[in-house]
């Protein structure tokens, strides 16, 4: 009978502890609350003392005073530091007099050359006067015609002043494209006067050689490669030659495009490739059309620009 009624009072608490955990379908959590009630006076606010001296005031006993403590500062400083004592940092009433030495650092730098206002000029420009987000009044008279005052381009005021002194008078009167015309012949001309130097005029040339563009080679495309390190010193059949050799190779070297078909048929990728003449065709001529020279694929160039 003792351990079923045990048994019937733990069953019985299980219950009543997990009864609140029970499912349900209200869908609302239980919230416990008890609150404390009101006050029965408003608040007030009451001015504490917090002074921090009201019950001991720090000091400096005789002993300490007394005890200078080993300070080890740098060599350098020659600045005596007192740690304990704060009192001798403070500002003195009277104003000790300034080193000399002191003096020569805070003294203010002085002018050597005296700036002379009356040999500045300042133009006057009628077009700047007036408040800011009005527009600009211009004066149109004979003492404006300035290229400053009027502001004009640098080229507007070059062809005033040379329609000035006339000259271009007639190339004024003609439209753009025979004034480039007249500017195209006139550059032929120039070219054909004898050279003379800029600054040394009594300097003669000692040979003069005609620069045009290569006719034969107009159409061909070229590409220009940058490599971060030298092109053969990867290589295992190059890198173990001498530096001059292997300059001599890469100044002979070539590129060829070549491409590849990739996962997709439809897709082909294009490649540049760095080749270079073998080690033992070195001695052959490369502008010999008739010469067979074989070359050795060295690298695949990352970057390129045509």
């Amino acid at each position: 009978m003792m351990d079923r009624r045990a048994g019937a009072g733990f069953l019985a608490g299980d219950w009543i502890e997990n009864r609140l955990k029970k499912p349900t379908t209200f869908l609302c959590k239980l919230k416990f609350r008890n609150e404390l009630p009101d006050p029965t006076a408003q608040p007030k606010l009451l001015s504490m003392n917090t002074n921090r001296d009201q019950y001991s005031k720090y000091s400096i006993t005789s002993l300490e005073k007394l005890h200078k403590p080993k300070l080890y500062p740098e060599q350098d400083l020659g600045i005596p530091l007192d740690l304990l004592d704060i009192s001798v940092y403070n500002t003195p009433d009277v104003r000790p007099p300034l080193a000399l030495e002191d003096e020569e650092l805070l003294r203010d730098t002085e002018v050597v050359t005296p700036v002379k206002h009356e040999g500045i000029r300042i133009k006057e420009r009628p077009t700047d006067k007036g408040v800011s987000w009005l527009v600009k009044t211009q004066y149109i008279s004979p003492l404006s015609m300035d290229a400053a005052k009027l502001s004009l381009t640098e080229k507007q005021a070059k062809e005033m002043r040379e329609a000035k002194e006339g000259r271009n008078v007639s190339l004024e009167n003609l439209n753009s494209r025979e004034r480039q015309i007249k500017a195209i012949q006139e550059s032929f001309k120039a070219s054909k006067l004898h050279p003379v130097h800029q600054s040394k005029p009594s300097l003669k040339p000692v040979e003069i050689m005609p620069l045009l563009p290569d006719l034969d080679r107009y159409d061909d495309r070229f590409v220009t490669v940058a490599f971060d390190s030298d092109p053969t010193a990867d290589s295992e059949a190059y890198n173990k030659l001498d530096r001059s050799t292997r300059d001599e190779h890469e100044s002979k070297a070539i590129m060829r495009s070549y491409a590849v078909n990739g996962s997709d048929s439809t897709k082909t990728e294009k490649f540049l490739a760095y080749m270079v003449p073998a080690p033992d065709e070195l001695s052959k001529d490369i502008y010999d059309e008739n010469e067979d020279i074989s070359y050795s694929w060295v690298r695949v160039p990352l970057g390129c620009k045509r």
